[in-house]
């Protein structure tokens, strides 16, 4: 069975202008006026409408729910 890397997004899924985030390839989260600029692995940046805390939040829940699956294994 392949590993499942739980996914998430800065919206509702009926929004057009959603965004999935993988948090593999996540390297780097720093703020900016309340917005959280993001840096991926392939060197590209994205800057978010979202405060900083509450995407770390989501990527550290994301993390942890990929270690209890491996886990369960």
């Amino acid at each position: 069975m392949l590993p499942c890397t739980p996914l998430w997004s800065i919206r509702s899924t009926k929004h057009e202008e959603n965004i999935w985030f993988n948090p593999q390839h996540i390297k780097r989260t720093a703020s900016s006026n309340r917005n959280t600029i993001i840096q991926f692995s392939n060197g590209s940046t994205l800057f978010i409408p979202t405060r900083l805390t509450s995407f770390n939040h989501k990527t550290t829940n994301s993390r942890a729910a990929r270690k209890n699956d491996d886990r369960r294994e």
